[in-house]
């Protein structure tokens, strides 16, 4: 997966994604966010397995691909990126997902893979 974004379309996305749905959970998995990028929009999803929050983002997608990523983390992340930039999110073949906007580089592991 390969995406451009700008910061605050992403973060209107992660907001809506993250109110809708409740966060106490035992299970690792549903503190994550699954991201799926196709055909210009980027799909985010949140569940808690009784609901799900499913929001709609455009974006500029350079290779489709889905993956999931701690919400809370990637949201601190993006928040403190600069306004003014654009933000470069891709994964690697090492589950890795990267994070860049401007001088700022960051990265998360993806364990749990989406297919």
């Amino acid at each position: 997966m390969k995406i451009n974004i700008t910061k605050s379309t992403l973060l209107e996305g992660i907001q809506i994604v993250s109110a809708g749905v409740a966060s106490r959970t035992t299970l690792p998995i549903l503190h994550n966010v699954l991201m799926e990028a196709a055909k210009g929009k980027l799909k985010l999803v949140r569940t808690d397995m009784e609901m799900a929050t499913v929001h709609y983002v455009n974006a500029e997608v350079e290779e489709p691909g889905s993956l999931t990523v701690p919400i809370k983390e990637f949201a601190d992340i993006i928040k403190n990126l600069p306004d003014d930039k654009e933000i470069s999110l891709y994964s690697d073949e090492n589950n890795k997902f990267h994070i860049k906007s401007g001088k700022s580089k960051f990265w998360l592991i993806d364990n749990y893979k989406a297919w």
